[in-house]
């Protein structure tokens, strides 16, 4: 699994959670969960925790809080174990950057992007608007990965400054069958500007009966004024439950 990297400013929010999928490449089992720091005290957590807490195909839920921690570089894990013959183990490494309010620094991304395509279909693509949420220039470069290795998923622009604005697609016939096998492929969006990487990872859901992918929802308000109205959204399946 790639590494998990979350970015903050000193004193600010906390980034938004990612996911981590957990998933077997033959017969599915179960497996224990724990995390650890190597500095910085308790900032990193998961949804599940503990021995024999999950059984594959599972999607924990990576938070960080660094509000009280300073400007620097903290590293940890998440450690995954076999259970209960404790076979094979995998670690990945988390690492929460903190940096001054002064400092050109991703500001909040989001924490996942899913995709949702019945079999043999097609997929629009979704867009990610990255941000300096401090001072400066935030020259950034884009590359993505899958689990599987395939050379399904896909960023344009790959570089820039920011703000920009990022469409990331997703090609069908370069999934896993051809886009015509079920099942949920996993991929990870990992962006870079000097000292400091974040990463959104991506799930793309194949399959009869699922979501009917959404489109995104924009909200815009004057400082200090009136909340915008409320939107609809239609919750809708490619199948037919």
């Amino acid at each position: 699994m790639n590494p998990l990297n979350f970015t903050m400013k000193a004193g600010g929010g906390n980034p938004l959670p990612q996911t981590l999928s957990v998933a077997s490449t033959g017969g599915n089992f179960n497996f224990s969960s724990a995390v650890s720091t190597g500095s910085g005290g308790n900032w990193l957590s998961i949804s599940n925790l503990g021995a024999d807490c999950c059984g594959t195909p599972y999607t924990q839920t990576v938070t960080v809080d660094g509000s009280a921690l300073g400007v620097g570089t903290y590293t940890g894990e998440i450690m995954l174990t076999e259970y209960a013959g404790r076979t094979q183990s995998m670690t990945v490494p988390v690492t929460l950057t903190v940096e001054p309010a002064s400092a050109a620094f991703f500001d909040i991304l989001p924490g996942q992007l899913s995709f949702f395509m019945a079999t043999g279909g097609s997929l629009p693509p979704q867009t990610v608007q990255v941000r300096n949420g401090g001072t400066g220039t935030l020259n950034w470069t884009g590359k993505v990965s899958t689990a599987d290795g395939g050379n399904w998923l896909n960023i344009s622009p790959a570089s820039g400054a920011a703000p920009t604005t990022v469409t990331v697609t997703v090609t069908p016939g370069n999934l896993p069958g051809l886009g015509q096998q079920a099942g949920t492929f996993d991929g990870t969006v990992v962006l870079s500007a000097p000292g400091v990487t974040a990463t959104i990872p991506v799930s793309v859901v194949v399959g009869n009966g699922v979501f009917r992918q959404a489109n995104a929802l924009s909200f815009v308000m004057p400082a200090g004024g009136a909340n915008p109205l409320p939107q609809n959204l239609p919750v809708l399946s490619n199948g037919s439950t």
